[in-house]
């Protein structure tokens, strides 16, 4: 950050990505809580047939407003030092949808991209990636997740025991090939995956869903996505019981899942590339699973040119 005329001593220290997390966090649980708690108030008001002038007479409007400010101070925290971080300045800056606590967000949970060799490790993370289950074990009703037994020490202080989702080529009761299914929760299974980076990533493909595509061009490929899965699986599919097995909805949520993949790849490469780690296209890019979608920013961004052309020279011939 630049300091210009002011005292140095004026200028926030920049913010580690795990306070930054912090940051985020406290916005989202202290905007949730706002709203919740000024929706109540409001119904109790009409309830009680209390005007807006008498809560602004009695100070009520006044509590209101500090606690927007409050929010809008840790938004403003946030502001500040995003310039701060060369993932931001170099591409997300650039990028049309998402706003400052989202990009903070997306950013912080990642933390450190040096922490994920390929791409597919960080879709493991955050909950886009695939975990595997026995074919032979499994009921109609239950499926037979691989996984590992890890111990923990509980609020009592004694040892205890669970069982964590992992991938594994063979299952942990019949030694059985297993077959590969999307990470989802599982009753009497531990997530192997971090469910609030998932989150802020599902916010910000919503986000790109509702700008407008001439100026998007994540929300052309949720577009895109939308038609190519419609092709693929028509409303004319019938599950077991006569209901469409694809419908709008399912096609709205795979589009989004795409778009929110896709972007997270983007970060993924362009992060590494800036911080002179190597690079990969997806598992498969060149064949049906993945297709390697080069990154791209909605806004010039010269920066982010030069590290594009870094990127073309790192994965030629790969």
């Amino acid at each position: 950050m630049k300091v210009g005329d002011k005292d140095p001593q004026d200028i926030p220290l920049e913010l580690p990505m795990s306070i930054m997390r912090v940051l985020v966090e406290m916005y989202y649980d202290f905007q949730k809580t706002r709203i919740e708690a000024g929706n109540r108030a409001l119904m109790n008001a009409e309830r009680n047939s209390i005007s807006e002038e008498d809560l602004e007479k009695y100070g009520v409007k006044d509590i209101f407003d500090a606690a927007k400010k409050f929010e809008n101070d840790i938004k403003k925290r946030i502001e500040v030092d995003l310039p701060n971080k060369a993932i931001f300045k170099s591409y997300l800056e650039s990028i049309q949808g998402i706003g400052t606590v989202l990009t903070a967000g997306c950013m912080a949970y990642v933390e450190d991209i040096s922490r994920f060799s390929k791409i597919s490790a960080l879709w493991q993370y955050s909950g886009y990636g695939q975990n595997t289950f026995c074919p032979d074990c499994s009921t109609d009703k239950t499926k037979a997740w691989t996984y590992v037994d890890v111990e923990y020490e509980g609020t009592d202080g004694k040892t205890k025991k669970v069982k964590r989702l992992r991938p594994s080529p063979t299952c942990n009761k019949c030694g059985h090939d297993t077959e590969n299914a999307r990470q989802q929760n599982a009753a009497g299974y531990q997530s192997n995956w971090n469910p609030k980076i998932k989150v802020l990533f599902w916010k910000a493909a919503k986000s790109f869903m509702m700008q407008d595509s001439a100026k998007s061009r994540y929300r052309k490929l949720y577009d895109q996505y939308k038609r190519e899965y419609r092709t693929k699986f028509p409303s004319k599919i019938k599950d077991k019981n006569g209901k469409t097995k694809y419908n709008d909805g399912h096609i709205h949520n795979m589009a989004l899942r795409k778009v929110s993949k896709v972007f997270m790849s983007h970060v993924w490469i362009v992060w590494r590339q800036i911080d002179g780690h190597t690079i990969s296209k997806p598992y498969g890019a060149t064949g049906a699973n993945h297709t390697y979608l080069e990154p791209f920013v909605d806004k010039p961004n010269k920066e982010f040119d030069k590290i594009l052309k870094e990127i073309q020279k790192s994965l030629k011939g790969v």
